[in-house]
C-alpha cells in the first residue's frame, strides 16, 4: 500500500462494558525483493498480493487477431505478487508459438522503469495455444543481483482476421497459415514447389 495499512481492534464480547473500536496509525508495507516476472495480456489487471489462482492478477484475456498489434505489460514482482518499483532489469520478450511474429531479432528488449514495462507484439498465426515469454537479460552490472528468471503469460488465442482473398493450392503445395509475404502478394501462406503437370 502506498499510504500504509491500519489495524483495527474491535470488542466482540457481548458482555458489558462495550469497548470502543480503535485503529492503529498507518503501517507502511513495502514490496519484497523482485523474483518473479509477471506477464499481463489485454483483459488482465495486476492485483497486488493476490495468492489465489490466477496469482497476482484478475484474468479475462481478450482474444487477439492475426496481424493486429497488441500490448503486453510486464511487472517485476515479489513472491506475493507485489510490484517492486525499484527494479530496473532489462527484459527480453518473445514467443515460441508463432514462427512468423514481427520480432526481427526473435525478441524485444527493454529496461524496466519503476518495475514495469509495456511491449507491443504482432502475431500472424491463428491458434488457441499462444504464449508470451519474458526473461531477464544480463544483470551483471545491474543491482540487485537476484535474477528474475523467466515468466510467461497464460495461454491465449490469436483469431483469424477478416477474410480478404481465396487461397488456391496445387497438389505439391501445403498451407502454411501466417507465413509471409502477406496479401496482396499471393506467394505467402504456402510451402512447396510447383511441379510440372502432364497434359
Amino acid at each position: 500500500s502506498d499510504t500504509g495499512w491500519k489495524i483495527t481492534v474491535n470488542d466482540d464480547n457481548p458482555a458489558l462494558p462495550n469497548l470502543t473500536s480503535t485503529n492503529t496509525t498507518s503501517v507502511p508495507v513495502q514490496s519484497g525483493v523482485a523474483n518473479i516476472i509477471q506477464v499481463l495480456l489485454p483483459g488482465e489487471d495486476a492485483v497486488w498480493g493476490k495468492n489465489t489462482v490466477p496469482y497476482g492478477k484478475s484474468s479475462n484475456i481478450h482474444a487477439q487477431y492475426a496481424g493486429v498489434t497488441f500490448p503486453v505489460r510486464v511487472n517485476a514482482v515479489d513472491s506475493n505478487y507485489n510490484r517492486n518499483d525499484n527494479e530496473i532489469s532489462t527484459l527480453q520478450v518473445y514467443t515460441n508459438s508463432d514462427s512468423y511474429d514481427d520480432l526481427p531479432l526473435a525478441y524485444q528488449e527493454a529496461g524496466l522503469i519503476g518495475g514495469q514495462a509495456t511491449f507491443y507484439m504482432t502475431l500472424f498465426t491463428a491458434s488457441t495455444s499462444h504464449v508470451i515469454i519474458a526473461s531477464d537479460g544480463d544483470r551483471s552490472n545491474e543491482p540487485p543481483l537476484l535474477n528474475l528468471g523467466i515468466g510467461q503469460s497464460d495461454v491465449f488465442t490469436i483469431a483469424s482476421s477478416a477474410p480478404v482473398t481465396m487461397q488456391v493450392l496445387l497438389a505439391s503445395e501445403t498451407a502454411k497459415p501466417g507465413k509471409p509475404p502477406y496479401y496482396p502478394d499471393f506467394a505467402g501462406g504456402r510451402a512447396g514447389n510447383i511441379q510440372i503437370q502432364t497434359a
